[in-house]
């Protein structure tokens, strides 16, 4: 039953981007999760406004965060300063593709199964998207690229931390920038994450003064998408990267005398003691 729901889930959640990538806001929480993917073409010629923008960010900081650090530090960019980074950077990869060098592991070395899977899956699902084949480098590097015009969107992010922190303050970044991705399609606005930004830390210090104790952990792609888009660029914008079912990473530990008294609705989303057989 729990991996028919899964299932459906998944479903729900390629509809509900199909409907945000026509326009529509979302009006629950649920809305948002389910319509939130990576948008990678964005509509030209249309600005979020500032104050939507401050008000995105002022409520993302009300993220959770351990001992109330809040490490995040965010670098906003729009107009000539955007333009500025992103052409010089994208200029940068025609003559060094790797970039600079990450100051972090954007992927862990040596990357096992499940995740490994995962994450070729997700390349697959991309490049296919736009019919580029697997040994189409070229289409690939050029595709890749796109991440450093932040894919046209009007409004840069450039978040960074302190170097100081360690793996929990990582969580509460992550966590942070997942409040303002589901904040932006409250409003209807589309984000796409990108820790390529990674890539570029010399150029963006040279750029934004960030300073050298900080980290350059990512960056943040914001505005709408298009709507009528003409394929491929459709199936790349409504991309539902799959996710795993219950059964791949929750284990229920629940006494039988309780489980005996759940109704039918909460019976659905528990399973026996044990690991979930889903």
């Amino acid at each position: 039953m729990i991996t028919e729901d899964c299932d459906r889930d998944q479903l729900l959640r390629k509809e509900a981007i199909r409907r945000g990538s026509s326009g529509r806001i979302s009006q629950t929480v649920t809305e948002a999760i389910l319509s939130r993917n990576s948008a990678r073409v964005f509509a030209k010629n249309k600005t979020i406004p500032h104050d939507v923008l401050l008000q995105m960010l002022r409520l993302a900081r009300f993220a959770p965060s351990g001992g109330n650090l809040q490490p995040w530090h965010v670098h906003v960019l729009t107009g000539r300063k955007l333009d500025s980074l992103r052409h010089e950077v994208y200029k940068k990869t025609l003559e060094n593709p790797a970039g600079e060098g990450s100051e972090y592991h954007i992927y862990p070395p040596g990357l096992t199964d499940p995740y490994r899977t995962r994450r070729r899956k997700c390349g697959k699902d991309l490049y296919g998207s736009l019919g580029i084949g697997r040994g189409d480098v070229q289409k690939k590097l050029q595709q890749v690229r796109q991440n450093f015009l932040f894919y046209g969107a009007p409004v840069g992010l450039v978040v960074t931390v302190d170097k100081q922190m360690n793996q929990p303050q990582f969580v509460d970044l992550g966590l942070f920038l997942g409040h303002l991705c589901l904040l932006g399609r409250e409003r209807g606005i589309d984000s796409c994450l990108q820790e390529a930004w990674a890539l570029w830390p010399k150029t963006i210090r040279e750029q934004l003064g960030v300073p050298d104790n900080h980290l350059v952990f990512c960056g943040v792609a914001l505005g709408y998408k298009p709507r009528n888009l003409p394929s491929p660029q459709k199936e790349l914008n409504d991309l539902a990267t799959e996710r795993a079912n219950l059964g791949e990473f929750v284990t229920f530990h629940i006494d039988s005398s309780t489980s005996n008294g759940q109704n039918n609705g909460q019976r659905r989303a528990l399973a026996p003691a044990g690991k979930a057989r889903l």
